[in-house]
């Protein structure tokens, strides 16, 4: 799941998108979950079970990753909560697991720094979301 990008320093441009998309996405739900103070979950494919993606959830079913607020019909996959975030950071190492799924190394420096991009950018729904 590594992605090669080059991130410019406090944009959140089209190449953190992706970086932050498909490879660290584990990373950025994983800062917004500490951030936010808001349950990690992650997605999981309908036929092979993989988890494919993570994200954390809003008040009222909605979820948050870095390209924005989601209605969990949109993402099309199961969604599940984390139910030990920091573990779960912990055990992706770079290893490849039983299911053959890699995930990378979190960047926790970067995840933490664009978690408040993310946050900043949608701010104003995240705080409607949060007064309900």
């Amino acid at each position: 799941h590594g992605v090669n990008v080059t991130l410019k320093r406090n944009t959140l441009d089209d190449e953190a998108i992706r970086y932050f998309n498909q490879g660290q996405c584990h990373a950025l739900a994983y800062a917004l979950h500490k951030k936010l103070e808001l349950p990690m979950v992650w997605l999981e494919h309908p036929f092979w079970g993989d988890i494919v993606h993570c994200a954390v959830k809003l008040p009222g079913g909605l979820y948050l990753d870095v390209t924005g607020i989601h209605d969990p019909n949109d993402f099309g996959y199961g969604v599940h909560d984390v139910p030990n975030p920091q573990a779960f950071i912990d055990s992706c190492d770079g290893s490849v697991d039983a299911d053959d799924l890699e995930w990378a190394v979190p960047d926790m420096y970067l995840a933490r720094h664009y978690a408040n991009l993310v946050i900043d950018r949608y701010a104003l729904d995240i705080a409607d979301l949060m007064a309900s």
